[in-house]
Formats: C-alpha cells, structure tokens, sequence
C-alpha cells in the first residue's frame, strides 16, 4: 500500500492529523556559498514552500543551491536560475507555484493511521469544566536555551485579562471551559528565562535530507514519522525523570485513559518544504509513554514562530473536536473567511461550531424557524438567544443558520464588520477540508456578496444590517440562498434592521400545504405516467420535469405556465387542479425527474416532491456509439460491483464526469466522460460497466472500439480496464485488458473484435470491467459497436432448427435447406473450441456433446462457405 486509509471525521473524533495555515512567515536561507538569502514561508503542515515576497517559488537542489521553481507535468523542478541571480518576471517565470490538489491529496496520507493504530482512538478533551494543558519545551542538540522567557509564553496561554488560550475559551464557551496550561521543565526565573528538554540529535536530523547540505536528514515520510516521535517520547521520558508533572494534576478530565492535550514547543522557526518542522497536531501512536499512568497521545507540535495566539486557540479547539473549515486544495474559495477561528478568523467560533463540536455544551441547542414573523438576536458573544435554525424547504438535509455577530470586545474586535450572518450547513460532511465541489461539500458555508458554486464573492462583506443596505436574502438577491449543488434553496428573509445591541428580520416561511403520494412510472420507450394526490386545501398544483437530474424552484409571486422555465432548471409540463398526467414524446433509455408543487392564487408555493422514473430502453442495433454526454449514465447502461476491496476516502463508483482530477482530464468528445475512482476507492475493488444487449445476427465480425486515458502516474499501482463481452449478462468472457499507467499521458484510441462465439447472437452485451489498484482514476469515453454484415444469402441459414433445447447434450441441428458441406465448431462460455464434427450431402446433423459439463455453449455453423452462430444449453 502506498497510502494508508483515510479516516473520516465521526461525530467529533478524527484520527488524521489537522491543519493551520500560516502565510508569509519570514524564513532564513543559506546557500552553499554563504550567501543569506531573506524571503518567506506559507502553507500548512501537508505543504509548505519557500518564496520571495513577489510569490516566486524557491526550492532547493540536488547540489544544495536554492533555485526559482518551475512547474513542469505537474512537478515542482528547480529552473537553473539561482535565487538573486536574475529577476525571474523578466524570464516569465511564474508566481505561485505550488503542488497540484491530486498530490496535496496524497500528501496529507503522511499524517494518516494505520489500521493498527485506529482502534486506539483519539483523545477527546473535555467541553467543560477544567482542561489541564501540558506544554513542554524542547530544543536540538545544537541550539542554545530558548531566548523567548517563558513568561511570554504564560501569557499567551494563561493570561486573563488579554488575548491567549485561557480568555479565549472561556469567552467562546460562556465560562464553561476554564483551560490551564502548566509548563515544563519549571523555570527559575521565568520572567528573565527560559528552559527546555535538550535532544541527543541536531536539527538537521529533524530536516529534509540533502545529499550535498544536509546528508543527516530525514528521507521517507515513515522516517520523519518515526524521528518525531522518538524526539516526543524522549522529551516526555526526560520530564517524567527530572521534573515530574504533578500528580494531583487532572490531565485526563474526560477518563478515556489518554492526557487530554500536551503542547511541545519547539525552539526555533519553522522549515519550508518540510512536514515535520511545522505547527501541526497528530497522535504518538507509534511510541507508549505515560504521565502519572496516563498515556500520552494527542498533541500539538509548535516551532516558535508558530506559536501565535490564535494558533495555539485553533489546535485547542481541535483537541475538542473541531475540523478545519478551510479548504486543504487552495482553490480560492474561502468558506467562512475571518468570521471563524477554523478557517483565518481571531474571534468566535460560529454558532454552529459551538453546538456540533463542544458537544452542545455551550450552545445547548439552537432554536428552529418554523413560522413566518419578525426575530431578534443578540449577538453571538451573549450566552442566551444568539442562533436560530431554518430548514430548507428544497433540501432533506441542508439547513441555514442565522447569527448577529458585533464587532466589538477582545475577540469579536477582529470581525470584518457588524451585522447578520446567514449559513448554509450540510451535515452530510464533517468540516470543508476535503471540498472538491464536484463530491465533496462545504459542511459551513457562509453567504457573501457575489458569491456562487463558481465564485467566492466578497467573504469579508457578509454581514447584513440595514446600515449597510443589505436588508434581504432569497433565492433573486446577490448572493442567493443557493444549496451546495447549485439549486434555489429557498430562504426568504427581509426587513433586517441595523446593527445595534440586538438585530431583527423577518422570516418567510410558506404555509402552503405540499401535494403528497407523487409517483413516476416509466410505461414504454416513450412515455412516463404521473399520479399524486392533492393537498388538504385541493389547491392547483405546477409539476416540472428535466433529463439532467437538477430541477430549480418557483419564485412567489410569479405565475408559470406549461413550457415556463424555473429558475435553477426545469420545464413545466403541467398547471391545473388534475391529480395524474401522462407525459409522452419521451426519449428511450433516458431518465427524467419530476418535481411538484401545491400553489394558492397568490401563486403562494409549498415545497417540492421529487420523482424520478425512466423509459424503457430500445435495443440498439448496430452500429451505434455512446459519448456518456450527460450527468447520469443512460439507463440502457448498467453499473455492476463485481468486487468489494479495500475501504478508503470513497467508495467505489462508475460515473459520468464533466472533468477530472488525479489525473486532470477532459472529456474525449462531447461533454462528459465515464470516471472510475480508483484514486480514492482503495485497492481491490472490481466494478462493470454493461452496455444493452445488442444483436449480432447474421454479423461476420463486431468491433468495440473508444477511447482510453493513460497517465503517467504511480507506475507500481496498475489501476485497469478489462473489455468482456456476455451473451446472458451472468457470465462474462474476458478480452484484451488495458493499463492505465503508460509513459505518456493523454487519450489514446483502442479496439477490440469480440470473437467468432460472439457472433450470430440475439442478445450479446459488451462489458467494461475496471479494477481498482489505489492508483488514479481511470477514464473512458466514446464507445462505438459496429459490425460487418453478412450477404443476403447469409440470411437463408436464419431457419436453422435445433433441437431438443435445451437437452442432456444430444442435439439435432437441421438446416432446411440442401447443402454439400457443414462444419459445427463448439465453443464454451470462454470462447475455447471443446469439440468439432463434420457433415456432407444434407446430412442431418447428430450433436453428441454429453461429454461435456452443464452450462452454455455456442455453436458455429458453417455451410458451404457461409456462417452463423447458435446457443444451445446442456442440463
């Protein structure tokens, strides 16, 4: 395995490691000749890069010289241009240079648990009461003492008065959680000094490793992994044995067995390019090391100049739970921006943070807008009536919470500005680290002006109040209340008040009564037909359709007619006060979502009931081609798990993608490919994708040809596509198999003749049958089945009789028609040649196969130069 398995976020438990992210940290570098170069550092702990203050990237060479980087097949290389030699914008050399999101993926697998270490769990700090922090300073073998004294350090995290770990939580919580923070080894004199654990080894041996400039370091993932913990367990056993933590201390407030935190500051700055010498937070599972019988687990890891206080505030809200509600791929949408601490924010948490992730323990509960009115809040930094919850009438899953943050105090004095905040949650996920707005969505969201599923809009003006003009939000206002797919998500607020010691709005919520009993039922290869029943009131009803699966939703106040178009998508195909409609002229093969609504004469709507039902498929005949050139794979084509693998980020799916990551992909032709996820589905999982039955009657040779993409990634993991072909779709006969790891990238054209057994068949269906290897993902595209015929007198050998079929493996094959020579070949389900015999001079034709086992086999008829194929079963 070259990953181990990513563990999703379960309630408030996560066993991967989590984020902060630090940009333009100011960093040293030295270059073999002595020079010192100034510049920066930004990322997070899975990536992390050196660059000068215009954004040029630097990166080290072989030879121990730091270069401008060059991007080149999606790798980051060292150009030949020294650092300061040239000005790199005169060259075109370009800003940013950073990783792809496919290897920023892969890289976080750094941090992930093996199975053998998940069952331990993680330990949970507790949401209220006193948490009892354990900070422990540590340096390399070559430093001197920590210059910082270590009452700025106290201050940091004990201080009451000013911006640090303990006044934070105890603010955000309402005065639940009281955290303490105790320091080790105990300094003299802590105002004056400092003092830490010494390790036996040098930084280098914590740093990447260079064959010219740093030949000690590190050189695998599993190497740095092992080094850290090691430097943890010696630091903890030097403490245990020198400067024992008190044991009347309460470090285990939730009883799981495990410290709730211990904080290792780390003498000196932060590395660039480096995983290990980064702020981060991960488990010591790899080493067993106690403090007074507890054992020592999670933990924060600290070099100093990462050591700010808001830093520390975001790792500690981890320690309870929390997830990152930043994005991990740097794709420039910022979820939440400065309004919470999880993504770039110094002040609260949201609302909804506080309930999901500390347990409902300092928001116990958030109340829900039910009815229509006019509502107040105080502002989120007062303990009582600071969120409400309003259910989407479009969504069974996803909600809005509404909160008025004020920008004033010690915390909440960093805000953007004053006002309403209104958020979109799908609890379908846990945090927005993984967003990849194709499968992955935001878990919390919040509405900015211009913001879409395509743009991020301005995050720092999201707030409404009547001072700024911005008093309303629906599905017509900039931005609207649009779902994580895009759709209408039928919010309606308005009259929003200034911002002032509390905050109003009005609420609409329709009272109408939705229509119930909605049924689809696909009734021939045209024709779809409708039922529903009306609601109590018998109001009208409007009921829209759309073959792509996305249906938007009616605006209040607007009259639709049959043939009007909804806002997000969908066409009306009826209006009135009927309870059934036949929609006919459809398309066969193909699926269609329905949509109804109850409506008053205000044109006053309910919420929607979704239906979803397909035609009946036609059997192709050949040639024909399939381009996949919509969101749902067509009907006709089936999708079958052959082999349940490994279990990692995602199940296994075939589906048809507009574009693709890991490798990065566009469609062959048209507008969508097929995608098998194998990137993120893990190793061993087997699925097929069948084409209909098709008829190969009287065809003298069939030929599947379309389009496959290799790339030139992960050799050793050889993610692959294998054609089958099946005449009864239970068993499968295998062709040609096609890798998809190849020394060039791209879309190459591919063909395969399904063999003479395969001929002269009713029913015969072509299989794609793709094989999971944890590698990346596979893709397909534009498959074509055409055919060569035979001539007209190829017909005449349609009224060939067999018979008895089935049998015990007797058969008479007889031709109706004269004929000097017969040959009949006897192919198994493989397409392997199992007996042979010979007739002349219309001869009748006695079959003795009862040599053979029970099953399906095809026969081959030759008569005086023509062909044809039959199956006959044995009992």
């Amino acid at each position: 395995m070259k990953k181990f398995l990513l563990i999703v976020f379960i309630a408030a438990i996560n066993f991967s490691l989590f984020a902060a992210p630090f940009q333009f940290l100011k960093h040293t570098i030295t270059q073999p000749n002595g020079e010192v170069i100034e510049c920066f550092v930004s990322g997070d702990e899975f990536f992390n890069w050196i660059h000068d203050k215009d954004g040029f990237t630097i990166i080290q060479a072989s030879d121990g010289y730091y270069y401008y980087a060059v991007q080149k097949d999606s790798k980051i290389l060292p150009s030949s241009y020294k650092v300061n030699s040239i000005k790199p914008e005169s060259l075109g050399i370009e800003k940013w240079i950073r990783i792809s999101n496919d290897d920023y993926k892969k890289r976080k697998t750094r941090f992930e648990l093996p199975e053998s270490a998940k069952s331990e769990g993680i330990s949970k700090a507790p949401h209220t009461g006193t948490l009892n922090n354990i900070v422990i300073y540590i340096r390399f073998s070559d430093d001197a003492e920590i210059t910082k004294v270590r009452q700025t350090y106290d201050d940091m995290m004990n201080s009451s008065t000013n911006y640090s770990l303990k006044s934070y939580f105890n603010e955000v919580s309402y005065g639940n959680l009281n955290i303490n923070s105790t320091h080790y080894p105990v300094c003299a004199n802590p105002t004056t000094s400092n003092a830490s654990y010494q390790d036996s080894h040098p930084r280098s041996y914590f740093r990447p490793y260079n064959a010219t400039t740093n030949p000690n370091g590190y050189q695998t993932d599993n190497e740095a992994a092992q080094r850290e913990h090691q430097l943890l367990y010696d630091a903890v056993t030097w403490i245990n044995a020198n400067n024992p933590i008190d044991a009347g201390l309460n470090i285990d407030g939730d009883n799981d067995g495990k410290v709730d935190n211990v904080c290792f500051m780390i003498k000196g700055n932060s590395d660039g390019w480096s995983d290990l010498l980064w702020a981060h937070r991960w488990v010591l599972y790899t080493k067993t090391i106690n403090i007074n019988g507890k054992r020592v687990y999670d933990y924060t890891f600290q070099p100093e100049n990462q050591a700010i206080d808001y830093v520390l505030c975001h790792e500690m809200f981890h320690a309870l739970g929390a997830p990152d509600l930043y994005h991990y791929n740097e794709n420039s949408f910022s979820p939440v921006g400065n309004w919470d601490l999880m993504e770039s924010g110094r002040g609260h948490m949201g609302a909804y943070m506080k309930w999901k992730y500390a347990g409902a323990k300092w928001i116990t509960a958030i109340p829900e807008i039910t009815t229509s009115g006019t509502y107040t809040l105080n502002p989120l930094s007062s303990s009582t009536n600071n969120c409400y919850k309003i259910a989407s009438p479009n969504s069974d899953k996803e909600f809005f919470i509404l909160e008025y943050r004020k920008k004033d105090g010690l915390f909440e004095g960093y805000l953007p500005g004053s006002g309403l905040l209104v958020y979109r949650i799908n609890p379908d996920f846990d945090g927005n680290a993984d967003f990849d707005n194709v499968s992955v969505f935001d878990e919390v969201y919040i509405y900015r002006p211009n913001g879409t599923t395509s743009y991020n809009g301005s995050i720092n003006s999201a707030h409404f109040s009547a001072n700024l003009s911005r008093t309303s939000i629906n599905d017509a206002t900039n931005p609207s209340s649009f779902l994580s797919n895009g759709l209408p998500g039928g919010l309606d607020i308005s009259d929003i008040t200034n911002s002032d010691q509390t905050i109003s709005f009005y609420v609409y919520i329709s009272s109408i009564e939705m229509p119930s009993n909605l049924m689809a039922s696909g009734v021939s290869e045209n024709e779809i037909n409708l039922s529903w029943s009306l609601n109590t009131s018998n109001n009208d009803v409007i009921v829209a359709y759309s073959t792509t699966g996305i249906i938007g939703s009616p605006v209040k106040g607007t009259s639709y007619t049959v043939g009007s178009t909804l806002p997000g998508g969908g066409t009306i195909i009826y209006s009135g006060n009927a309870t059934s409609f036949n929609h006919t002229s459809l398309s066969s093969g193909t699926s269609y979502t329905y949509k109804i609504w109850s409506k008053n004469s205000s044109n006053e709507f309910s919420a929607g009931a979704t239906a979803i039902a397909s035609t009946s498929c036609t059997s192709p005949t050949l040639p024909f081609n399939q381009g996949f050139n919509s969101n749902d794979i067509s009907p006709c084509w089936t999708v079958t798990t052959v082999t349940v693998g490994e279990t990692q980020e995602e199940p296994a799916k075939i589906t048809a993608v507009q574009s693709s990551q890991t490798p990065s992909a566009t469609p062959y032709e048209g507008t969508h490919m097929i995608k098998f996820n194998s990137t993120y589905c893990g190793a061993g999982n087997v699925m097929r994708l069948e084409s209909p039955f098709f008829s190969t009657v009287g065809k003298t040779s069939v030929k599947v040809s379309f389009a496959w993409h290799r790339d030139t990634q992960w050799p050793d993991y050889l993610d692959n596509m294998k054609i089958q072909w099946s005449s009864d779709g239970s068993v499968w006969n295998s062709g040609t198999t096609y890798q998809r790891y190849h020394t060039a990238i791209g879309w190459t054209l591919q063909s395969f003749d399904l063999p003479t057994s395969a001929l002269g068949l009713n029913g015969v269906k072509v299989g794609f049958l793709f094989t999971s290897e944890y590698g990346y993902n596979c893709y397909l595209d534009d498959v074509k089945i055409t055919s060569i015929t035979t001539g007209v007198e190829d017909n005449l050998l349609e009224n060939i009789s067999i018979y008895p079929n089935p049998s015990k493996g007797l058969f008479t094959v007889n031709l109706n028609v004269d004929y000097k020579s017969m040959n009949i070949l006897v192919f198994d389900p493989v397409g392997r040649l199992v007996s042979s015999s010979k007739y002349s001079d219309n001869q009748e034709g006695n079959l003795d196969l009862t040599f053979l086992n029970k099953g399906v086999y095809i026969l081959k008829i030759e008569v005086d130069g023509r062909a044809i194929n039959k199956k006959v079963i044995i009992e």
